[in-house]
């Protein structure tokens, strides 16, 4: 990844992708913060690298776009958004942002595949090595506690490691 762009320049990009689009949230203390970032850039820099090695990305297999390619840019009238549900949307995903890279490798992993990639249980499966079946249920529980993570931290109850917080303290 070196070789893309200087290691610096990926780490501010983490934080400010973060800052701009994560939740807000209140840190109990500075070694909360420092854990929450680190596991941030973490993640962004294991995207960063797939996004890089996926060979999608490969150029010999990009194709233009034919040139009778009609797009419509206009958004279909029943889709237009009132600024709040707007506002409730981003703020929705900001928070499922966060839950993510909250969430164990693992969990990301079938999450990513399956709703950002959007590959069926049975491509997870033979991707993972494991049935269609078991993708299936993976994706569920991953679903789950996504979910969970989502919920613990909108409570303030998030430890930065992921875990739990008992004491009563904050993010």
């Amino acid at each position: 990844m070196r070789k893309r762009a200087e290691t610096d320049d990926f780490v501010q990009d983490a934080m400010v992708q973060f800052l701009r689009y994560g939740p807000r949230i209140q840190i109990a203390d500075d070694g909360h913060f420092r854990a929450l970032l680190v596991r941030i850039v973490e993640h962004a820099l294991c995207d960063r690298h797939d996004w890089f090695a996926a060979q999608r990305r490969a150029v010999a297999q990009e194709h233009p776009l034919p040139s009778d390619t009609v797009l419509t840019l206009d958004p279909p009238h029943n889709s237009v958004k009132s600024p709040s549900a707007a506002a409730q949307h981003h703020e929705r995903e900001a928070w499922i942002r966060l839950g993510m890279e909250l969430l164990e490798p693992g969990d990301r992993e079938v999450l990513v595949l399956r709703k950002w990639e959007d590959l069926s249980f049975a491509a997870i499966g033979e991707h993972l090595g494991i049935s269609e079946d078991a993708a299936r249920m993976r994706t569920n529980r991953a679903v789950s506690r996504l979910g969970e993570v989502v919920g613990t931290l909108r409570r303030g109850e998030l430890a930065a490691g992921g875990e739990q917080d008992h004491s009563g303290g904050g993010v």
